[in-house]
């Protein structure tokens, strides 16, 4: 007689379901003192478990998908309506400025371009001088923007105007200001025959750029001179104009320009002042606090300071170029005016000329490399005038192809921060001392003989 619950029943049934029932992978995985049967029901609980927290996996990765995806669509709205209230205000700046200034104004909303100014640079390395624009690689090309097109171009990044630009064909001036403007600029042109031209400009030397010289560094960076105040050099001087020809017919054309200077000032304030009042206001301000002798006062003794404002006039042409740089200045406002003009060897002077005009030089563009911002002269005529702020954004002169003869002044009115630094100097001397540490063209022209 066999009893029911005997060891050797338990172990045959339990053997016998293991056979029918769950497959088991092995003795460990079965419980002490519980039967296949209960063990099979706690694998379907795991399995059930196991399922549902892939369910509420996959249902929270589909609400966290849900929400990206409402997150960009919303961005992506935002963004164009932000686009669409930029383009009504910037059309009311453009009505606004058009009545202010009576020129067709033209908005261009611009940000910085990181990876083309790093690309831009690598260029300038790899050829070994400053950029040519015609030599960019198309890729570079298609990143920025050329302008051309007569008018007012007002560059806005967000509610900060970074650069204007006024190009005026010479056919759209009243007579009497064409006349005016083209005789005082001719003085600018005329300077240049008497001037030292500067040779340390930073922004020509390739080491400073971190390019090597060899033989393969490009050298034929045009010519640069300036008129106006600079830190000295020389022993015991503090305060210094900038030099001119000793040579008896530089000393002379010099008798007859310098005269001309106050209203040649004159003009580059009212243009900075009708391009853009307040940059115009700023370097004023600036110079008036610092007692920063306008770059005309030549004659400045240390006495009595009359309209200050930008101490120096650079002047470049004869195919000027340079790397991408930013300037040293005291402010971020810098302005300038850019010209062609023809030499005419019969009167043996620079002069203006109808027949001739930025189109007939290759290249020569000024470009805003963090923004991709091309002004493209080639394409421009007439007189252009542009405000940047050299102290803040990298900017350069491009390369260019000049025809003998003939030749593209570019200029620029600004505060450098060396000679601002050298009129602190200055004023913080005793008022006995001042007229010692300071040359002025008077004294460069006593030494010159005239």
């Amino acid at each position: 007689m066999f009893l029911k619950d005997s060891s050797f029943t338990r172990k045959r049934d339990a053997e016998f379901e293991y056979e029918e029932g769950e497959i088991m992978d092995s003795e460990d995985e079965q419980l002490p003192g519980t039967s296949v049967k209960t063990y099979a029901r706690h694998q379907r609980k795991k399995r059930g478990t196991a399922f549902h927290r892939m369910e509420k996996q996959k249902a929270e990765e589909a609400e966290k998908n849900e929400a990206t995806r409402a997150r960009l669509e919303k961005e992506a709205l935002d963004k164009q309506k932000k686009m669409e209230d930029e383009k009504k205000e910037d059309e009311i700046r453009a009505r606004m400025l058009k009545l202010f200034t009576g020129a067709e104004v033209k908005i261009h909303r611009v940000q910085k371009k990181v990876e083309l100014l790093q690309q831009l640079e690598e260029q300038e390395t790899l050829n070994k001088g400053p950029l040519r624009y015609k030599g960019l690689p198309e890729e570079l090309k298609c990143q920025m923007t050329k302008i051309w097109e007569p008018g007012l171009h007002v560059g806005m990044d967000g509610e900060e105007i970074v650069f204007i630009i006024r190009i005026r064909p010479w056919n759209e001036f009243p007579a009497n200001s064409l006349e005016r403007i083209q005789r005082l600029l001719t003085v600018v042109m005329e300077y240049s025959r008497c001037s030292l031209a500067i040779k340390n400009n930073g922004s020509q030397n390739p080491a400073s750029h971190g390019i090597r010289k060899d033989d393969a560094v490009f050298n034929s960076f045009g010519t640069m001179y300036a008129i106006g105040w600079h830190s000295s050099m020389e022993l015991g001087k503090t305060l210094v104009c900038y030099a001119t020809g000793k040579a008896r017919v530089a000393q002379e054309k010099l008798r007859k320009l310098l005269p001309c200077l106050s209203d040649v000032a004159q003009l580059y304030r009212e243009g900075l002042c009708s391009l853009f009042p307040r940059g115009y206001k700023d370097m004023s301000d600036v110079a008036a606090s610092n007692g920063i002798a306008e770059w005309s006062d030549v004659t400045f003794d240390g006495s009595e300071l009359n309209n200050p404002f930008g101490n120096a006039l650079v002047v470049t042409h004869n195919d000027f170029c340079n790397f991408l740089h930013k300037d040293r200045d005291e402010i971020e406002v810098a302005y300038g005016m850019w010209w062609a003009g023809m030499f005419d060897t019969s009167l043996d002077t620079w002069r203006f000329d109808d027949k001739v005009d930025h189109g007939d030089i290759e290249g020569g563009e000024f470009l805003y490399g963090e923004y991709g911002i091309v002004v493209d002269f080639e394409r421009s005529s007439g007189l252009v005038d542009i405000f940047w702020r050299g102290k803040k954004d990298k900017h350069s002169t491009m390369q260019s192809t000049t025809p003998e003869g003939l030749a593209r002044f570019g200029t620029s009115i600004q505060i450098t921060a060396m000679g601002a630094a050298a009129f602190r100097r200055f004023w913080n001397m005793d008022a006995g001392e001042r007229r010692s540490v300071l040359t002025n063209m008077s004294d460069r022209q006593v030494r010159a003989g005239a």
